[in-house]
């Protein structure tokens, strides 16, 4: 069994939208700016950007199971679905984290309260 050892590191958990999809490697920009390590719980950014060249690629990148592993020991997960994980949130803080729920960040209010969310 895993083990919690708490470290300085933020889970983002994106939820199935379309506009954080699109937009991931923005949010994880944001992130290495801030110079936190995040722990990107799904992260089907490289899939969704695998090239129509021909080559089959099943599943190519996205989160690995070291990865999610380690989103056990951060300090502190941020949710972008609100609403449609209202249990999954209530989970991660009865395990001893930070849990901070937003919708996605359309417009200047909302980049704001991810942005200090992160700080």
């Amino acid at each position: 069994p895993l083990v919690r050892t708490p470290n300085d590191s933020i889970n983002f958990i994106g939820g199935f939208d379309g506009f954080v999809v699109g937009n991931m490697k923005e949010v994880r920009r944001i992130f290495d700016l801030f110079g936190v390590q995040v722990n990107i719980i799904c992260d089907p950014s490289e899939v969704w950007n695998t090239p129509t060249d021909g080559e089959f690629r099943m599943y190519e990148g996205g989160t690995t199971k070291a990865e999610v592993e380690a989103a056990l020991n951060a300090k502190a997960t941020i949710v972008f679905q609100e609403y449609c994980s209202e249990k999954t949130a209530k989970y991660i803080a009865e395990k001893g984290q930070e849990v901070v729920a937003l919708n996605a960040p359309v417009g200047v209010a909302g980049t704001d309260r991810f942005l200090m969310a992160i700080s």
